[in-house]
């Protein structure tokens, strides 16, 4: 049954791609639709039985993801210091730069690992590497970068 479907490929695509207008999500589409015909096991496959289960998955799409940004669809993305990004970036490398070094590391090998992770790494209990990672975050909220976001909200 999929050999017949995989046959006529191209024209699902083209089918997809009219029904939702961006190829990367076609793609998707269709990939859906033989996962979804497989399990079916329609007796007799039609264009327009295709086509519709194609537009109900895109529908479903739809309402799983709101929000999709699709590489396809960026032309240039141009990063600039006015950039929110950036600048977030820029405050949070400054409050970690005012920290010591042994709370700046703390908070860095804990982000990245679990506190036993981290606990096993530095050769020191997990209960100090928990004290010791919630003492760095009490230095962080009490620097001025943390409170500017504060007062921004």
């Amino acid at each position: 049954m999929l050999d017949e479907l995989s046959k006529r490929d191209s024209e699902w695509r083209k089918i997809a791609l009219k029904i939702c207008g961006n190829k990367s999500l076609s793609d998707d589409i269709v990939n859906d639709m033989y996962l979804k015909m497989y399990k079916l096991q329609p007796n007799e496959i039609k264009t327009s039985y295709i086509a519709y289960a194609m537009y109900h998955i895109w529908i479903n799409m739809l309402k799983v993801k709101e929000k999709t940004l699709f590489l396809d669809d960026i032309n240039y993305i141009e990063t600039n210091d006015n950039d929110y990004t950036t600048q977030l970036r820029l405050r949070v490398n400054n409050a970690l730069e005012e920290l010591g070094l042994l709370d700046k590391e703390m908070l860095l090998h804990t982000h990245e690992k679990s506190l036993r992770k981290t606990a096993k790494m530095l050769d020191m209990s997990y209960g100090k590497v928990f004290y010791q990672k919630n003492l760095a975050l009490e230095k962080l909220l009490k620097t001025n970068g943390i409170k500017e976001w504060e007062n921004e909200r």
